[in-house]
């Protein structure tokens, strides 16, 4: 959901709709299955933002069926995109749609909780030797290592557990070496600081950050917007998370009304 007047809305669509038809035809499917994708207008915004700052590797925090991911492909022929998904089944569609669109090449697709990826390519990254015997230890006790978090109860449908492979942990591991300049967070509204944080940690100097849904349909000004009253802790810690970037002096920020709200965030060199 959009957050600025419809009829603005469809006006700067018409300017930009996706010359691509499978990205549109992919765009379509996750409409149909209520998967959440960017908007469109969001869309032109970083296909701008992508052009201006040209970033040879992107991080993404949360990947669902692969639209944006792939979608970063095709604006930049050269970069390389990190992707870290939840879920294993949403990502095994994702890793689908992106050989149907023949960007896979350049797309890699992380499954695990969003903070512990990131948490262990930091960790990769100050010790690689102990953290790799860290997750290999795991591996060899436990498997069944719950990255997707806990369940909220015995019946939740949406819970999952997440498999350690070896080959997982070499994933990690090369995603850790790699260089980022540019990160997308689009994920679980109330873990952002987390993500920020963590994926911060992995960027170059002066790189970019983008966060989607930051107005989360004006909950973020106006309680009255938010029909669902179990999000209140959501829309509470985004508003935390709003302050705290406008808050350091280590970098500039501006919360854009595109969409359902972008936070954009340049590091100081």
């Amino acid at each position: 959901m959009n957050i600025t007047n419809d009829k603005i809305t469809e006006y700067i669509r018409s300017f930009s709709p996706e010359k691509n038809q499978g990205l549109e035809a992919l765009r379509e499917q996750c409409i149909e299955e209520r998967i959440p994708l960017i908007l469109p207008e969001t869309r032109e915004f970083i296909r701008v933002l992508l052009n201006i700052t040209k970033p040879s590797g992107i991080l993404e925090i949360g990947t669902a069926w692969g639209y944006s991911s792939a979608f970063f492909a095709m604006t930049l022929k050269d970069v390389w995109i990190t992707t870290i998904e939840k879920s294993q089944r949403t990502a095994s569609r994702a890793s689908f749609n992106h050989r149907k669109l023949g960007v896979s090449s350049r797309i890699s697709i992380i499954t695990g909780d969003g903070a512990d990826i990131l948490r262990y390519m930091n960790e990769m990254r100050m010790n690689p030797d102990a953290a790799e015997e860290e997750l290999l230890r795991r591996v060899k006790e436990d498997p069944e290592t719950a990255f997707a978090g806990a369940p909220a109860s015995v019946d939740d449908p949406e819970w999952e557990p997440d498999i350690m492979t070896t080959d997982r942990i070499e994933q990690i591991k090369e995603a850790s070496e790699r260089k980022y300049d540019f990160l997308f967070i689009d994920a679980a509204k109330s873990h952002y600081r987390e993500f920020f944080d963590q994926g911060m940690s992995l960027l170059e100097p002066g790189s970019v950050i983008l966060c989607d849904n930051v107005l989360m349909k004006a909950s973020v000004i106006d309680s009255d917007y938010d029909g669902h009253r179990r999000h209140r802790t959501n829309v509470k810690r985004m508003t935390e998370f709003l302050d705290y970037i406008n808050s350091r002096d280590d970098m500039v920020s501006s919360i854009i009304s595109c969409g359902d709200g972008l936070a954009l965030i340049k590091m100081k060199d």
